[in-house]
């Protein structure tokens, strides 16, 4: 049977361009002309323009789940308006994606991202592997080995991975940061070229004493060629050590680094920093918050400062100082999601995750999580139908 076409298919093409993946998958299989539209490069970048970066209700909430032996995601979109959202859930949506089993992965993995619906998973030991991952098309690429990864002891160092968008060259890109722990100094660095498929090692070294605090900055959709790293400067005294920003630039493949703000190296501040992005214009939003336990109800706030510029010309501007009261036994914040809210960790009585926003000052939602599973991790996240084996952005041609 013949198709029988009411519409020209640029018309098609468009409207589909402001529709949700989930949908886009299951019109796939309506007519023959619309999978060959959905498929198509030139759509891929077209619906990544029109819903992915200027929709911004789009946005859901992406959960890792492990269990000890399976990695699954859970998207749920219900988040989209933070202000309808009241009392105490279950976690639920959807998996979204077959599940990734225990000898695939390492143990509690870790998540970055996204960038253009990507995520890239990983763990601290050497020997496991890095993969990039598109949970909304059930996608995932494993990378290769890198030479340090292949060669030395896993036992002898640990690992640190970012990635982003090389804009000049149009590659996505991964780098890992190997330490060895009977040389903290001697950090190696290799970085992962999509286009090549392919690592290399970098000659120039990191000129600092730092110890790595488990902390990257989430990602706002690839819109900077960045990788962010929290990291502890100056180890040779514990009391001397301050915190300060790493970042590694995709493009010209060197590292920067920035200070926080004065008060956060004072020790009677007594705070913990968390670090995010300002959704307007990209900047690097830094939430200085209490140590939980070590404050009163009436004394608990946190702080919000804002980065403009990176290294020496990177300068600091405090936003505000919010209460928050109801978090007090809260743990801490995991990630900054949109430009109002925050999602804590809260652990004191069962697994939970609490979404406040600061800019009302009201817990809006608690999610419980289920019992038996590794402490879970949030990124905010748009679907988008950007495969992980061919990665490609809006600026290709």
């Amino acid at each position: 049977m013949h198709e029988v076409r009411l519409i020209n298919d640029d018309v098609v093409k468009e409207i589909l361009s402001y529709l949700p993946v989930k949908s886009l998958l299951r019109f796939k299989t309506v007519i023959k002309s619309w999978h060959d539209i959905i498929g198509s490069r030139a759509f891929v970048k077209l619906h990544l323009e029109n819903y992915c970066n200027n929709c911004s209700n789009n946005q859901g909430i992406l959960i890792r789940v492990y269990d000890g032996n399976t990695l699954k995601w859970k998207l749920s979109t219900k988040f989209t308006d933070c202000s309808k959202l009241r009392g105490e859930s279950t976690l639920d949506g959807d998996y979204i994606m077959e599940p990734i089993h225990r000898n695939e992965i390492p143990v509690c993995p870790r998540m970055i991202g996204p960038i253009d619906g990507l995520i890239c998973i990983h763990g601290l030991s050497p020997s496991t592997a890095i993969a990039l991952c598109n949970p909304s098309l059930a996608k995932t690429q494993f990378l290769p080995m890198s030479r340090i990864s292949s060669t030395f002891n896993p036992n002898a160092y640990r690992r640190y991975v970012g990635f982003g968008f090389d804009f000049a060259h149009k590659d996505l890109k991964v780098v890992q940061l190997s330490i060895f722990s009977v040389s903290p100094n001697d950090i190696h660095v290799e970085v992962y070229s999509q286009s090549k498929n392919t690592w290399k090692e970098l000659d120039h070294q990191i000129p600092i004493n730092i110890c790595f605090k488990m902390e990257i900055m989430p990602y706002k959709n690839g819109s900077l060629p960045f990788s962010h790293w929290l990291v502890f400067k100056n180890l040779r005294r514990v009391e001397d050590a301050n915190y300060i920003i790493l970042s590694f630039n995709m493009q010209n493949e060197v590292f920067e680094q920035t200070t926080l703000p004065p008060c956060v190296h004072d020790p009677a501040y007594n705070r913990r920093v968390k670090l995010g992005f300002l959704t307007e214009d990209d900047s690097i939003l830094l939430f200085v918050y209490p140590l939980r336990g070590q404050n009163s109800p009436e004394d608990v706030f946190f702080d919000r400062w804002v980065l403009n510029g990176l290294g020496d010309e990177g300068r600091w501007t405090r936003l505000s100082s919010i209460s928050i009261g109801p978090l007090v036994r809260v743990s801490k914040p995991l990630v900054v999601w949109k430009s109002d809210a925050l999602v804590w960790d809260d652990s004191s009585e069962k697994n939970r995750l609490v979404f406040y926003n600061y800019c009302t000052q009201k817990v809006t939602n608690v999610i419980v999580i289920p019992p038996k599973i590794c402490v879970p991790r949030v990124l905010g996240y748009k679907a988008s139908l950007i495969s992980p084996a061919i990665f490609m952005k809006a600026q290709d041609k």
